[in-house]
């Protein structure tokens, strides 16, 4: 899940080789990871260094990468993380395509106004959330206390009416997660709510310039129908309404290459890399 260690090959060497040792007492075959609870908040840092962590995803050191293979771990997948200027400016054509997308395949953007509203979407979301993810090899659906966690954790912090949801119908088939950065904010706190932490978060949510945008996605049966435009103008609205200067996208999978040629399409300049690896035990 998650891998910590002062810079010492031997310190390394010894709680991976303690790993190993759990693994084959239990009969298992393969580790991968650092895998946190939602995937990817366990991820090692290898490219980037010299950039601000956005909110909720690792800042590690650089000897990690390092330490990990030579412990006989390979890359298993790279997650890259991309700058985009609010000053932008969208493409026209992706706006005709989305109002043409809408009118064809009767899609529509569902916004919200209030945390209580976005807590009753909560159970649908999720669902659509483990069907865009279980293509992936390392996903697995998180326990109900482990959502419940990442729930009231992002709820600390999302503006409403960053989230929305694309939808058919009455049914979900995307959505967007953004949040202001209050990462400065925590910096502050040093990672505290009590006593002043709450404060400095809540003036950081009004003065922040900086966007992340953690989750931006279609179900896999909605992908190549032109739905994902409508994903794109919706954020160019969003970045335009509330004069963000400066976007963090954060962790798109290196190998979906039809997503980061979107990215690259609207602007995106990819500027961080983090990792998981696998080996055999």
């Amino acid at each position: 899940g998650y891998f910590e260690v002062v810079e010492d090959p031997a310190a390394a060497a010894a709680l991976f080789e303690a790993a190993l040792t759990w693994a084959r007492q239990r009969g298992l075959d393969e580790i991968i990871g650092p895998r946190g609870v939602i995937g990817i908040d366990g991820s090692v840092l290898v490219e980037g260094f010299d950039q601000r962590p956005a909110l909720g995803i690792p800042y590690t050191f650089p000897y990690y990468d390092q330490f990990i293979r030579a412990a006989g771990f390979a890359p298993d997948a790279d997650y890259l993380s991309g700058y985009l200027s609010g000053k932008h400016e969208l493409p026209e054509r992706f706006y005709r395509i989305a109002e043409t997308v809408k009118r064809r395949r009767g899609f529509w953007i569902k916004t919200f106004n209030s945390q209580r509203e976005i807590h009753s979407w909560i159970p649908r979301a999720l669902e659509v959330h483990r069907q865009a993810m279980s293509q992936l090899h390392t996903f697995y659906p998180p326990t109900e206390a482990e959502t419940s966690m990442v729930i009231n954790t992002l709820l600390k912090v999302v503006n409403p009416r960053l989230v929305k949801l694309v939808m058919q119908g009455e049914e979900i088939v995307g959505f967007i997660l953004a949040y202001q950065d209050v990462s400065a904010a925590l910096q502050k706190a040093r990672g505290r709510l009590w006593p002043f932490g709450w404060y400095h978060i809540l003036r950081e949510q009004r003065a922040t310039k900086w966007l992340n945008i953690n989750g931006l996605g279609l179900l896999p049966s909605h992908r190549g129908l032109g739905a994902n435009t409508l994903l794109y103008t919706e954020l160019d609205k969003t970045v335009k309404t509330f004069g963000f200067e400066h976007i963090d996208v954060v962790q798109v999978n290196a190998d979906n290459f039809n997503s980061r040629a979107d990215m690259e399409n609207i602007g995106v300049r990819w500027y961080k890399r983090h990792r998981h690896y696998r080996r055999a035990v």
